[in-house]
């Protein structure tokens, strides 16, 4: 790799120059993460040009630095750590869902928590539970899901 500041044709993968002394383009990755409460922001900057370690690394920092105070003000302010589930059937005539556990006062449960929904026929219907719409547990009787946000969950009844 040869040096920008004197010429010197240094080893691949050296730092420094063996001339000089001076920084040597790394031409790989920097990276950097931060941890935020239960949150974790992870950085990656892929070297393009000529920038010595010193300015990529100062780089990479103020980015962190820039990404993480968004990303404690996004959790600080960001809201609800509880998230509604809505529960339907369609046809509303051919069955019901019931959820287990069911919700807290406000009609809200906690944020990662499981929740699990059976879907039921009504007495005088011939349909079943042919699948789901709003999770990914397909044709599943009792579906579970996992509350990580606001949904709408459909039981799909059919004969």
């Amino acid at each position: 790799m040869k040096c920008k500041v004197c010429a010197e044709d240094n080893e691949p993968g050296a730092s420094r120059c063996k001339n000089c002394g001076s920084l040597l383009p790394t031409g790989g990755p920097v990276k950097g993460a931060i941890n935020v409460g239960d949150r974790y922001l992870s950085v990656t900057i892929f070297h393009v040009g000529d920038i010595d370690v010193r300015a990529w690394h100062s780089l990479l920092l103020a980015v962190v630095v820039v990404a993480a105070s968004v990303f404690l003000l996004a959790a600080l302010m960001g809201g609800d750590e509880r998230c509604q589930l809505f529960v339907q059937a369609d046809p509303l005539v051919a069955g019901s869902v019931n959820p287990a556990p069911l919700p807290g006062g406000d009609g809200k449960y906690d944020r990662g928590q499981r929740v699990t929904l059976t879907a039921v026929k009504d007495a005088l219907s011939k349909s079943h539970c042919s699948h789901w719409i709003g999770t990914d547990q397909g044709k599943i009787n009792p579906a579970i899901v996992v509350c990580d946000q606001d949904r709408r969950v459909i039981a799909v009844f059919a004969a």
